[in-house]
Formats: structure tokens, sequence, C-alpha cells
């Protein structure tokens, strides 16, 4: 993660070429994240203005496989609202 996908770092100037975009942005991130730390969303939200968080008390990284129905809940109204 750190790596590829980093909110700092080398990946700044993607995310700030995708804020500069009218395409819809959302992430759903688990507070308790500690592979990408749930506290990066201040940088992701200044890079990508447009950006919309979902933010899960009480859940790290493996949020898609400790909540599932909770994320396809959320991606599913988030994209009802995007149509």
């Amino acid at each position: 993660t750190i790596r590829n996908a980093p909110v700092f770092g080398g990946a700044a100037e993607i995310y700030k070429k995708v804020g500069t975009t009218d395409i819809p942005v959302f992430t759903i991130w688990g507070e308790d994240d500690y592979q990408v730390a749930f506290a990066q969303w201040v940088n992701l939200k200044r890079y990508i203005p447009q950006l919309e968080i979902h933010a899960v008390p009480n859940v790290d990284h493996s949020l898609p496989y400790a909540q599932p129905d909770l994320v396809n809940t959320a991606l599913m109204d988030w994209m009802s609202r995007k149509r």
C-alpha cells in the first residue's frame, strides 16, 4: 500500500489531477485502518475537493470483508445519487 497508493508522496500529483476534473469520487474508509491511516482523508479531500467520504467506525482495512453489506449499501446509495 505504501508503495502503490499513498495519499502522500508521489501519488499526490495523481490525486490532484483527479481533483481538477468533474468526476465524482467516493471512498469508504474504516476509521481504524492502520494500513492507510484514516487521518489521511484530510489530504485526500484537499487534493480531490469533490470527494465524498463514508467513514465507518470500529473497522480497519478489512472493511470490504468485515462489513460487505454496509459497503454495498453505501456504494449503491452513492451511485444512485450520481445518475
